[in-house]
């Protein structure tokens, strides 16, 4: 059944549009994220600091074991440790929403400790000041950015006021530039991370009208297929070259139709209102329609010689819309009955009139 067909295919390509794309790593880990609690989310965040301070504390075992011996060094990587169990141990639920702030701030006092009391080698410790600036600057608020500045600040200028040396005594690179480094860090993580919010909430806005629209596309395709089921004509819808469509239920189940959809031997399935003149093939409903003519109430006769059946033919045409190309919708209605009744009537009305005139 060409209906049948048509749904198939239609279904098919609906499922291809459909399937679902292959997600990136990224997306797999946001999903994994969304679905831990708070807690865990904040832990999470801070994993890369605690799994850096765990390599450095690894490094430092094998080639400095006497940076140990300073208690201040020994201080700064217990201070990672209370900052990694605070993360695990506070009901960040029970809190304000930007309450787990403190701790990448704190993350900025335990490396700013850490490369001080390490000393010149451990210097380059300044690089994870990236983990905890970028932690609070892809915050929507719009205060996390200038959090994380003060972050960059502090873990520069505290340890040096704890240690009682000069703040601008050190190296100017690390107490002036890398401050603000690290604040041009801050505002173009927190304007990406806006965008990307941005573009996703579009993209879920799109993605939901694109479901209600793909609903009521297929409710309203279901109501199209069960009025061609339910009506007796038969509907034969064409492209603008003349093929078809779709032809319904009532198409294929009259013998005599079926012949108009697909002849065979190239003969012209139709014939005119004579009943013995073949309809040429530019005439044909199907070329008509293709040739953009309308028409209504068409006599067309269709079958075999001693099975002939009248239909009265109709073309609507419709234009191209939304990339798709237009064509027009064929109705057959069968007239034969009605045909016959009108033969009959004339026929007695001649009958009588003759009777009348020759008594």
């Amino acid at each position: 059944m060409a209906i049948k067909e048509q749904q198939g295919t239609a279904d098919r390509a609906g499922r291809a549009r459909m399937a679902p794309v292959q997600p990136v790593v990224s997306d797999r880990i946001d999903g994994l994220l969304e679905g831990l609690s708070i807690r865990k989310r904040v832990a999470a965040s801070q994993l890369p600091v605690t799994a850096t301070v765990a390599l450095v504390v690894i490094a430092t075992a094998i080639f400095s074991p006497e940076t140990f011996d300073d208690n201040l060094f020994v201080a700064a990587l217990l201070f990672h440790l209370a900052i990694a169990a605070a993360c695990f141990a506070t009901p960040w639920g029970r809190l304000p929403a930007g309450a787990f702030a403190v701790i990448p701030l704190l993350d900025c006092l335990a490396i700013g400790f850490t490369r001080e009391a390490g000393g010149p080698p451990f210097n380059v410790l300044s690089i994870m000041l990236v983990f905890p600036v970028i932690w609070l600057s892809v915050h929507d608020r719009p205060y996390m950015p200038v959090l994380a500045m003060a972050g960059a600040v502090l873990s520069t200028v505290v340890p040096s006021v704890v240690q009682g040396s000069p703040v601008l005594g050190g190296s100017m690179i690390r107490t002036l530039i890398l401050p603000l480094v690290l604040s041009v860090i801050a505002v173009t993580a927190h304007v990406m991370a806006t965008t990307i919010r941005r573009q996703r909430i579009k993209l879920m806005e799109n993605e939901l009208h694109l479901g209600r629209t793909l609903g009521e596309s297929v409710r309203r395709q279901a109501l199209l297929d069960a009025v061609l089921r339910a009506v007796g004509l038969g509907v034969w819808v064409v492209d603008a070259k003349g093929n078809t469509v779709l032809a319904n239920r009532a198409m294929h189940a009259d013998p005599a139709l079926a012949g108009v959809i697909s002849p065979a031997g190239g003969q012209a399935p139709l014939m005119s209102a004579d009943r013995s003149t073949p309809v040429p093939a530019n005439l044909l409903p199907a070329a008509r329609a293709a040739a953009g003519e309308a028409f209504i109430d068409e006599l067309y006769w269709a079958g075999p010689a001693d099975r002939q059946r009248a239909y009265s033919v109709s073309s609507h045409g419709f234009p191209p819309a939304g990339g798709q190309e237009g064509g027009a919708v064929i109705t057959f209605v069968d007239v034969t009955s009605l045909i016959g009744a009108l033969a009959a009537k004339d026929n007695f009305v001649a009958t009588v009139s003759h009777e009348l005139r020759t008594p």
